[in-house]
C-alpha cells in the first residue's frame, strides 16, 4: 500500500461544475519551514511567488472562472498548480454565500504513476461529476462508468488522452453513474482525479456543491474508523464501495454487505458517535455532513470527504482551516492508536489522554474539538 501523505511539494487541483457564483476559490497553503511558493494558472498563463515565513497560513484567491470546468466529456485547461521549494500542506476552498466546500489537496509524489481510481459521490444523479487533472502530456486515462443498478447491460467505457495541465470532467450517463466507476491512468503517467455535485442534499435542505479530491486506489485498505461530526448529534452518512467481487463488509464488527466490483453500500448514520469499518478487500470510504435540517446542530450543510484507513498512519501533520468570514466555526478530529494518546500534541500542548474515546476499531481512540481558524 502507498503512503498518502498531504505534505509536499507539487500540487495540481481544479474545480467542478458547481453552483453559480461570483466568489473567487481561495488555495490556502501551509508551512512549517520558510518556502519560496509557486502558483500557476494555466488558463490565463499568470504566475505568482511569494516567500511564505514559517509556520503560516498563507492564502491566494483565483477568480473562479480561471479554474472551473463547466463542460462534460471535452478537454480544457482549467487547473492550477502549487509548487514549493519545502514541505507545505495546501488545500483549495470553493466559497459561496449559501454553498462552500472546500477539498484536500494531495501532492503530487503521494500520486503513483499509472494510478487507479474509484469515483465515488453522492446525490442528485443529474449533477454528479468528477474531473480528471493530467500532470503531464500525452496521458491516456481510461474511464469506466458503472451500469445504473437495476439495469442489465455492460459498463460504458471512454478512452481519452489528455495534455500537461488539462481537465476532462464526466458526469452520469442515462443508463451509467459515476459511483463505482473506474479510472485508469495508463503509460506510467500521472492524473489527479476530484468527484462532487452541482448542488445536493445529503438528506434534507439545503442543497450544496460538493468537490473532494479522491486518494488512489494504491493508497486505500480495509480498516477505517469514521470520526463524529462534532455537534451533529444526528449523525452523518457513510458510503463505501470496492474494486474487488465478493468483497465483505463490517460494521462495527458485524456484516452489513458483501458487494461486487463497483457497487456502494450506503449507511445513515443517526446519532454522534464513531462507526468501524472493515472488510476483506481494499474499499474507497465516505463520510458526508448531513443538511443543517436534519444534522441536529446549529451549523453545517452537505460535505463531502474521503476516510483515509487506519493503516495509513503519519506522525506529523499541518492541518489548516479556513480563514475567513465565511465559515465562523471550525474542528478538528483525530485518530490515534492506543500507544499515542499519551504522546499526542496539538499546537505543542499535549492532549489530555481523558479526551480520548475509545472505538469499536481494536486500539483505536478518536479525539474531535473546536479550534481557531489558520494553521495548526
Amino acid at each position: 500500500m502507498a503512503q498518502l501523505e498531504t505534505k509536499g511539494k507539487e500540487f495540481y487541483g481544479t474545480v467542478n461544475d458547481s453552483y453559480p457564483s461570483t466568489d473567487s476559490v481561495v488555495i490556502f497553503i501551509s508551512t512549517e519551514e520558510a518556502s519560496t511558493v509557486s502558483i500557476d494558472v494555466f488558463s490565463t498563463g499568470s504566475s505568482y511567488t511569494t516567500l511564505i515565513p514559517a509556520n503560516t497560513q498563507f492564502r491566494y484567491a483565483i477568480d473562479r472562472p480561471d479554474v472551473k470546468v463547466i463542460s462534460y466529456f471535452t478537454k480544457v485547461t482549467k487547473s492550477f498548480r502549487i509548487t514549493s521549494n519545502k514541505d507545505v500542506s495546501a488545500y483549495l476552498l470553493v466559497p459561496a454565500t449559501y454553498t462552500t466546500d472546500a477539498t484536500v489537496l494531495y501532492p503530487s509524489h503521494a500520486i503513483p504513476n499509472s494510478s487507479e481510481y474509484l469515483m465515488l459521490t453522492y446525490g442528485n444523479v443529474s449533477s454528479q461529476n468528477a474531473v480528471i487533472v493530467s500532470h503531464e502530456d500525452n496521458t491516456p486515462v481510461e474511464i469506466t462508468l458503472r451500469t445504473k443498478p437495476g439495469l442489465s447491460g455492460p459498463d460504458s467505457t471512454v478512452l481519452v488522452t489528455l495534455g500537461a495541465n488539462e481537465c476532462y470532467q464526466i458526469n452520469n450517463y442515462p443508463d451509467h453513474e459515476i459511483s463505482g466507476g473506474l479510472v485508469k491512468v495508463l503509460n506510467n503517467k500521472k492524473a489527479s482525479l476530484f468527484c462532487g455535485n452541482v448542488c445536493t442534499n445529503v438528506l434534507c435542505s439545503a442543497c450544496d456543491m460538493l468537490l473532494e479530491q479522491v486518494p488512489p486506489i494504491e493508497t486505500i485498505s480495509t480498516n477505517y474508523l469514521i470520526v463524529p461530526l462534532r455537534g451533529h448529534t444526528n449523525g452523518y452518512v457513510i458510503q463505501v464501495t470496492t474494486n474487488s467481487d465478493n468483497t465483505v463488509v463490517n460494521k462495527d464488527g458485524a456484516i452489513v454487505a458483501t458487494l461486487q466490483q463497483g457497487e456502494v453500500y450506503e449507511y445513515e448514520v443517526t446519532t454522534e458517535r464513531a462507526v468501524c469499518i472493515t472488510s476483506n478487500n481494499p474499499v474507497l470510504v465516505s463520510q458526508l455532513m448531513k443538511g443543517i435540517l436534519c444534522n441536529g446542530g446549529s451549523s453545517g450543510d452537505p460535505g463531502l470527504v474521503y476516510i483515509s484507513p487506519t493503516e495509513q498512519l503519519i506522525q506529523t501533520a499541518i492541518v489548516a482551516t479556513a480563514n475567513t468570514n465565511i465559515i465562523s466555526q471550525h474542528f478538528i478530529s483525530l485518530v490515534v492508536p492506543k500507544k499515542g494518546i499519551d504522546s499526542m500534541y496539538l499546537d505543542g500542548v499535549l492532549l489530555n489522554r481523558s479526551s480520548f474515546t475509545a472505538s469499536n476499531c481494536g486500539d483505536f481512540y478518536w479525539y474531535t474539538e473546536t479550534l481557531s481558524a489558520g494553521t495548526h
